[in-house]
């Protein structure tokens, strides 16, 4: 056998042994494979390039998109925070200022309890000195009575009434003189 076909014989062998497949299978199989490659290439490939080219190109947007969604978020995010912060803020102020209006109302109402207090006082004070002063002449006035009483009660029994009838007739003889 010739050299050639020995190697042939051999490369077949190893082929077999190594892959299980014969030397005959696998030319085929080549074959097949680069006419399917070539008729891929003749009839679809520019649309499989151009499908490919799309799905890339719709990826890439939407890559785009969502990293413009991205910043659109981070900037709502930190818009949020910022007015988040400011409404804190505002919350505090409002707070303090009620705390300050409610502080000055506090203040305000005791200072007119104090007042309306002293007034109720000096009325009272004025109220309980016209009672006394009331009072006193009411006194005074029952005393006069009680005085006046008194007097017609000595009076009465040191003037009776024979003494005072005999004075009445003895003065009207008199007179007639």
């Amino acid at each position: 056998m010739p050299l050639l076909d020995r190697i042939t014989t051999a490369v077949t062998e190893a082929i077999e042994a190594a892959l299980g497949v014969s030397l005959l299978d696998m030319v085929v199989q080549l074959a097949a494979t680069v006419i399917l490659v070539i008729i891929v290439k003749k009839f679809f490939w520019s649309k499989i390039t151009l499908f490919l080219e799309k799905r890339r190109e719709v990826i890439q947007n939407e890559l785009v998109s969502a990293e413009q969604a991205n910043a659109e978020a981070s900037a709502l995010k930190e818009k949020t925070e910022a007015e988040y912060t400011e409404l804190r803020k505002n919350a505090r102020q409002v707070l303090e200022s009620a705390r300050l209006q409610g502080e000055e109302e506090r203040s305000q109402i005791i200072h007119s309890a104090k007042i309306e207090a002293k007034k109720l006082a000096e009325d009272s004070k004025k109220a309980t000195a016209l009672d006394i002063e009331k009072a006193k002449t009411e006194i005074n006035n029952q005393a006069v009575e009680l005085a006046v009483m008194m007097a017609t009660k000595i009076l009465e029994k040191e003037i009776d009434a024979t003494n005072y009838v005999g004075i009445s007739q003895t003065v009207p003889a008199e007179q007639g003189h």
